[in-house]
């Protein structure tokens, strides 16, 4: 548009515009490149050979002082170990 009309001050009237826009601020392209193919994890040949870790935070104090939670789960039979932690 800039290569065929004149028109001073375009770039901060289209930026003005799509900043008071509510319908151009819900749908913005992603910047992201797009996500390859899924791969399988490998299977674990032994029990805790591969672990999972999640770490949950910003809960409520306990009187013994935690306000996390860390769990450790095996991929190969499911077995989770929870310990409480301070964040």
């Amino acid at each position: 548009m800039k290569q065929t009309y004149v028109w001073p001050g375009l770039d901060s009237d289209v930026k003005q515009f799509v900043a008071s826009h509510d319908f151009c601020q819900k749908n913005k392209t992603s910047s992201a490149k797009p996500t390859g193919l899924l791969q399988p994890l490998t299977v674990p040949e032994f029990r805790w050979q591969s672990v999972s870790v999640d770490f949950i935070t910003q809960l409520p104090e306990t009187a013994a002082g935690h306000a996390a939670i860390v769990v450790f789960m095996d991929r190969l039979s499911g077995n989770t170990v929870v310990v409480g932690g301070v964040s």
